[in-house]
């Protein structure tokens, strides 16, 4: 035997063993890497499925569906859930842009499309609420949101979004404008109505008032019937001016020079003769002439000297007090009546808004004498404040401009 040939070449039952067990080793390896990507694929793919599965639930939850349209082919894709708002089979679909129209209601297609065509030539947000028509007749309303996905060149690929069903919230809104309106309406009426008997009532005891004179206790009778007749007749104004605020376009201002010392002093004169136990201190400081319209001003005199008659102890003064400063004037109205809570001064000039009387008739009030107050304030251009503590007890400021440039309140 050659010993070249031995050392050169194996046993051949050495080669023959051991190519085998490189081969099965070589397909284990291959096997696990193969089942660990499967296994990763179902994992990635379980993951997605769940977070599809609790998109689609969320959508439904929240009453709305998704979509999206390919500018090139024209075709809408929709997903289960917008189908279900639509009433369509509830399965994921692809239509082309008619189908969709169809849907949407008559009156709302050339809106629909206008605001299509201007997010897709502007590439803006789409952003649109309008009806569409079920198969079976039925009307929802939408609300559709969705934004422009580009191509490579920066034109329109896509417009996707998603639609919400609005329904509910549109119905909602519909009965609670109903119901405001008619509420408002009513209070205008039966305001305008009543103001006519109570004008009467009230000239008639002034006319009344002068008779007695000679007989204390019948004076003080129709003074107290007097005094009721107006006060009923303030709630009626401001009944009426509330309407008018909400429903008129807004009250109505005819501003006129005067002085705003003496025209604060008639309406504390006018309020004392209802309040005739109360004691009023009245000073003025300074020049207060300027342009405003004194019977809205006036009114708001009434309204918060009121006020501080109605809730401050009735053995307790009032003190009002104006003067001039630069191109100002400012009134104050102090009472020495309980603190207004500060959850109540946030939103003490809102309507329907009353404090709690101590001692006063606060009672008696619709809640928008300050209501009032604040929108004649403002259509003068100025602005009313309120403080109020246990220590000094509290005052509603306002401050006006001389000439201010008049609005609507």
């Amino acid at each position: 035997m050659d010993p070249s040939s031995t050392l050169a070449s194996p046993p051949a039952s050495r080669r023959d063993d051991s190519v085998p067990e490189d081969l099965e080793a070589a397909w284990r390896r291959e096997r696990a890497a193969r089942l660990a990507a499967e296994q990763a694929l179902a994992r990635e793919y379980s993951a997605r499925s769940e977070g599809a599965a609790r998109l689609t639930a969320a959508l439904a939850a929240a009453r709305m569906g998704t979509w999206r349209l390919d500018v090139f082919t024209g075709l809408i894709t929709r997903d289960a859930s917008l189908n279900n708002i639509l009433g369509l089979e509830v399965t994921p679909s692809e239509a082309p842009p008619q189908d969709w129209r169809q849907l949407v209601h008559p009156e709302d297609v050339e809106r629909v499309d206008t605001e299509l065509q201007r997010t897709l030539r502007e590439q803006r947000p789409f952003s649109v609420d309008y009806r569409v028509v079920r198969p079976d007749g039925g009307v929802r309303w939408v609300r559709d949101r969705g934004m422009v996905l580009p191509d490579e060149d920066g034109a329109p690929r896509y417009l996707t979004g998603a639609a919400a069903d609005i329904t509910a919230d549109k119905h909602a809104e519909e009965e609670a404008r109903i119901h405001a309106d008619f509420e408002q309406k009513l209070i205008g009426i039966v305001s305008h109505d009543l103001r006519n008997p109570l004008s009467a009532i009230i000239m008639g005891g002034h006319m009344l008032l002068h008779r007695v004179k000679a007989d204390a206790k019948s004076h003080q009778v129709v003074a107290h019937l007097l005094s009721s007749a107006e006060r009923c007749h303030r709630m009626v104004r401001d009944l009426l001016d509330f309407t008018q605020a909400r429903l008129g376009g807004g009250i109505r201002v005819e501003p006129r020079p005067l002085d705003f010392h003496a025209l604060v002093a008639q309406t504390v004169q006018e309020v004392r003769m209802g309040s005739p136990s109360r004691v009023f201190l009245l000073r003025h400081e300074g020049d207060a002439f300027g342009e405003w319209d004194a019977d809205r001003l006036s009114q708001v005199v009434t309204n918060l000297v009121c006020n501080a008659v109605n809730y401050s102890p009735a053995d307790t003064s009032i003190e009002v007090i104006t003067r001039g400063e630069g191109e100002d004037v400012l009134l104050s109205v102090h009472n020495q009546g309980a603190p207004i809570p500060a959850q109540l001064r946030a939103r003490l000039f809102e309507p329907m808004t009353r404090g709690l009387s101590e001692g006063g008739s606060g009672g008696r009030s619709v809640g928008l004498g300050l209501y009032i107050v604040k929108h004649l304030v403002e259509v003068h251009g100025g602005r009313v404040d309120v403080e109020s503590s246990a220590a000094r007890g509290t005052c509603f400021s306002v401050r006006l401009p001389r000439h201010p440039p008049l609005r609507r309140a």
